[in-house]
Parts: C-alpha cells; structure tokens; sequence
C-alpha cells in the first residue's frame, strides 16, 4: 500500500533539497546535501546517517516562491507580476 502524500498547508511547496521526506544526507566533509541512494561522504568514502533537513527545518515543505517571469518585451514583466499579486490577493 502506497503511502498518499501529506497535504501542505497553504502558502507552503515540498522543500527542494529534502523533497518533502524532512531529512537528508549531510557530507561530513563538505557540508553538502549528498544524493538519498549513496549514503557516503564522496570525499572521505564515511557512511552518513540522516540529519533534520536544514532547509525547512524537518517539516518537510517550505514557503512558495514566485514563478520566475522572463521579460519578453519591455514592460510585460512587471504586468505579469501585478496579475500575479491581484490573483493572489483574490481580486480576479
């Protein structure tokens, strides 16, 4: 039986770095978040065990972010951003 994903409270996306499982790997050398499947530091070949995710602090999600627009002709941007924010707010 598959496990159904945790609902996010609103405002809230799955956190990028741990994926929503609120630990990770830390490499004891680096500090770097090191890939789920390895489970070793790649500089001192270690074995890691799994750390509270420092990204969203173990809850497994962190606050939206905007999308990021790409201005294609001057001015459209920011008009992309002000429908954004009015839909966001429920005014449309």
């Amino acid at each position: 039986m598959k496990k159904e994903k945790e609902e996010l409270p609103e405002g809230m996306e799955e956190c990028p770095t741990c994926r929503g499982k609120k630990e990770v790997m830390i490499s004891c050398c680096t500090g770097d978040v090191v890939d789920d499947d390895i489970a070793m530091c790649p500089k001192c070949h270690e074995g890691l065990g799994e750390e509270e995710c420092p990204d969203c602090e173990g809850l497994g999600y962190v606050p939206e972010t905007k999308a990021d627009f790409t201005p294609v002709r001057g001015g459209l941007n920011t008009a992309a951003e002000a429908l954004y924010d009015r839909m966001k707010e429920g005014d449309i």
